[in-house]
C-alpha cells in the first residue's frame, strides 16, 4: 500500500488518507478506534484537589528609593524624564552653576548625573540643539565644568 493512501476493502482503488468514503464506488469507510472524550471534571472537583495556596506578602522596604550604600553610586548617561532643576540664565556662568547644582542634586539621592547627563539635558530643555547649535556648542563645555569654585585657583 502505497504510504499516505487507503484502499477500498471492495473494489482495491486508491484513496486520500482522510477520506470517508470510497471515491469510485462510494464504499464508506469506518474507523477502527474512535478517540473517546474524557468526562469533564466540575470546577468544584477541581478546586477541591487542589491545595490551598498561602499567600505571603513581601515585607515593605526600610530605606527610600534612591539612596546611597557606601561609595556604589548610580552612573546616570542618558537620563529620563524632566531635569531636577531650572537654570537662571543661558550664559556659560549661569550654566556651570546649573550643571553643579544638578549633579549635587543626584548625589545626594544616589545618582550621578555625568556631564554627558547634564548636557542631554541643556541641549533638550533649554537650548535647542537643532535650531541653535551655535549656542548649545558654546554652552555645552560648562556642563562638564563640576569642579568646586572654591577649588579654582585664581592669581
Amino acid at each position: 500500500m502505497p504510504r499516505g493512501k487507503k484502499i477500498c476493502p471492495s473494489c482495491n482503488a486508491e484513496c486520500g488518507p482522510r477520506s470517508f468514503k470510497c471515491k469510485e464506488c462510494d464504499h464508506p469507510f469506518i474507523a477502527t478506534s474512535a478517540p473517546t472524550a474524557k468526562p469533564v471534571k466540575s470546577t468544584k472537583e477541581k478546586a477541591e484537589k487542589k491545595p490551598a495556596l498561602k499567600v505571603v506578602h513581601a515585607p515593605e522596604p526600610e530605606a527610600p528609593a534612591y539612596t546611597n550604600t557606601g561609595n556604589r553610586v548610580l552612573n546616570i548617561t542618558t537620563p529620563a524624564g524632566s531635569c531636577p532643576c531650572k537654570p537662571s540664565e543661558l550664559t556659560y556662568e549661569g550654566i556651570k552653576d546649573w550643571a553643579r547644582r544638578v549633579h549635587a542634586y543626584g548625589l545626594d539621592r544616589g545618582v550621578n548625573y555625568t556631564p554627558i547627563a547634564i548636557a542631554y539635558w541643556l541641549g533638550r530643555e533649554f537650548v535647542d540643539q537643532l535650531d541653535d547649535r551655535k549656542t548649545f556648542l558654546q554652552l555645552k563645555p560648562a556642563c562638564f565644568d563640576l569642579s568646586d569654585e572654591g577649588e579654582d585657583d585664581e592669581e
